[in-house]
């Protein structure tokens, strides 16, 4: 008995995509989104871990240039905190596109 072919959801053309093929797309798509995964924990671990001590330090300084290197701490950690959320804009696509 003949198989019949997958429709598209919208009711359009066939598609003709084999199961190795579906595999292949599923497994890349899952791959990709583990590692973003991953990255994003990363980043909001090390961020957190400036902001920690970016505060510790601005709590504990004496002097003018342990202030302004606390607060360069707490900056960077808070811009990594951002790119982990995606709250700021990508360099990276604005370089590459």
């Amino acid at each position: 008995m003949e198989r019949e072919p997958d429709l598209e959801t919208d009711g359009g053309e066939p598609t003709e995509m084999s199961p190795e093929e579906l595999y292949t797309v599923v497994n890349a798509a899952v791959t990709d989104a583990l590692l973003d995964v991953l990255a994003t924990v990363v980043l909001l671990g090390l961020g957190l871990l400036f902001v920690a001590g970016g505060l510790q330090g601005i709590f504990e300084s004496s002097d003018a240039i342990s202030y302004v290197a606390s607060g360069a701490l707490l900056g960077f950690g808070l811009v990594l905190i951002a790119v982990a959320l995606d709250l700021v804009p990508s360099f990276h696509e604005k370089l590459l596109g």
